[in-house]
């Protein structure tokens, strides 16, 4: 069920943070730019956190690779998707 009308979804990716904490940083200030364009626009963001040591995203090395950054993103889209 959705909350409202159909609306854009954006995912909003931040660069290499330097550490887990800077990632943490770094999307929320990628959301918190966003923020007035979402509004006025209808938009829906979405600002998942890279979970790599160093701040950036971990993609799979090899096909099956589980537990990725892959992994979050679809998770972040799917907690939008079953929210909007």
């Amino acid at each position: 069920a959705h909350a409202g009308p159909a609306r854009p979804l954006v995912v909003l990716l931040h660069g290499a943070a330097g550490s887990p904490l800077g990632a943490v940083q770094q999307a929320r200030n990628v959301r918190t730019f966003w923020q007035p364009v979402a509004e006025a626009e209808q938009l829906v963001l979405v600002a998942p956190t890279a979970s790599g040591n160093g701040g950036g995203w971990l993609a799979p090395v090899s096909l099956g690779d589980r537990p990725t950054d892959y992994d979050v993103i679809d998770a972040a889209i799917g907690w939008a998707a079953s929210r909007y």
